[in-house]
């Protein structure tokens, strides 16, 4: 894989300039960013939670949950190269363990099924629950993967505004 080229100073100054290539891209990796720094300064986890599967799912355009679901398993093999049933890296949880608990999380939380106003997130059917500490980790990953990405796709003169056609083109890249 060849080296990447300059990273854009400012991607956000190129979304608000629509100077992109890759508009809905680039819309997707701002809007995401935002959300981040959202999560981030969050003082609940509940919440914070929320906002960085909300992070993930803007990221890569998901419509629903199950698109949410799909789009994730998506992400952890193109830019991780982990598949569902693999364990990630550092954490006791499968892929799709851990694809299941931070959805759910968000869904209960959103849906008042699971209280917002604390500082526990219950594990979703007896397993470990999700660790904030850890998604902030991987969504950050995601966003910056996404990010360098997005530069060697540029570079290599790519033209499709397609997330599909963005996946596939890092999973045969990487």
């Amino acid at each position: 894989m060849q080296h990447p080229p300059q990273m854009k100073e400012d991607r956000l100054e190129e979304y608000l300039g629509a100077s992109s290539n890759f508009p809905l891209l680039v819309e997707s990796w701002a809007n995401a960013a935002y959300w981040f720094n959202q999560a981030v300064a969050e003082t609940l986890d509940t919440v914070a939670v929320f906002k960085l599967e909300t992070t993930i799912e803007v990221l890569f355009r998901s419509e629903d949950m199950a698109g949410s679901k799909s789009r994730l398993r998506e992400s952890f093999e193109a830019f991780f190269g982990l598949k569902g049933a693999q364990q990630y890296p550092g954490s006791a949880l499968t892929v799709d363990q851990f694809i299941l608990n931070i959805t759910t999380a968000r869904s209960r939380v959103a849906h008042g099924t699971w209280p917002t106003i604390n500082t526990d997130l219950p594990g979703y059917r007896k397993q470990k629950p999700i660790d904030r500490r850890e998604l902030e980790m991987i969504a950050g990953q995601l966003l910056v993967r996404f990010a360098h990405f997005l530069e060697l796709y540029g570079a290599a003169r790519e033209t499709s505004d397609s997330m599909d056609t963005f996946f596939g083109w890092i999973k045969v890249n990487q």
